[in-house]
């Protein structure tokens, strides 16, 4: 009988998928509490901080449309997480245990876009920290599962149609771009830009009757 000697890394991380299916099972957790949240009609803590005023203050404001957008915006952002997570999660089940090299690619091509997506909140000064901390747990795990995989990958020259599979991954992650987050069109660049102009004007944000003085 032939005994395998596996160590508690090897059991639990291995060739990396199982990396790669934390970093999706995280995703969904994080898509589903995003709806969850937003469903509730409250603002996280770190967006009272920055608004200094909460949810029902800011509701005062024009009818109550800049929450009801930022609620949206959350479940839209949701939702994609949700959606990319199935899909971290069937890359990693199934064309990487075939060791498909477009697979490796797609996560690629994705990690940089979500992941560089982040570098956008320091551009306006709005600092998401639970975004932030979310960031630097999944991306080690996402890059040593990434590394651990990259060895097992079927060698170019072994690949038959490689250029063809390497343009399939880009269209791959073109046509997921668009159809999972293409119900959030520009909230990313959007959401801060409405924060900061709200975060500016302190003075119209307490109570509705401000506001309606200062427009009559």
């Amino acid at each position: 009988m032939q005994h395998h000697h596996r160590g508690l890394w090897e059991t639990f991380v291995g060739d990396g998928r199982s990396l790669i299916s934390f970093c999706g099972i995280c995703l969904a957790l994080a898509g589903l509490f995003a709806i969850f949240q937003s469903l509730t009609g409250h603002f996280l803590p770190h967006d009272v901080e920055f608004l200094q005023m909460a949810a029902e203050e800011l509701c005062s404001i024009n009818e109550c449309r800049i929450v009801h957008f930022m609620i949206h915006d959350r479940i839209s952002f949701g939702g994609s997480l949700v959606a990319i997570a199935f899909l971290y999660l069937w890359l990693a089940e199934f064309p990487l245990q075939s060791h498909e090299p477009w697979a490796w690619w797609t996560l690629i091509a994705s990690g940089i876009a979500g992941f560089g997506s982040f570098l956008t909140y320091l551009g306006y000064g709005y600092l998401d920290t639970w975004h932030g901390a979310a960031t630097l747990v999944l991306l080690p795990c996402f890059v040593g599962g990434l590394w651990l995989q990259h060895p097992f990958l079927i060698p170019v020259k072994a690949s038959i149609g490689w250029k063809t599979r390497l343009r399939f991954a880009c269209e791959i992650q073109n046509r997921c771009r668009l159809s999972l987050t293409a119900i959030r069109p520009a909230c990313l660049h959007v959401n801060p830009v409405v924060l900061s102009s709200l975060s500016q004007r302190p003075h119209r944000s307490r109570g509705s009757h401000s506001f309606h003085e200062s427009n009559s």
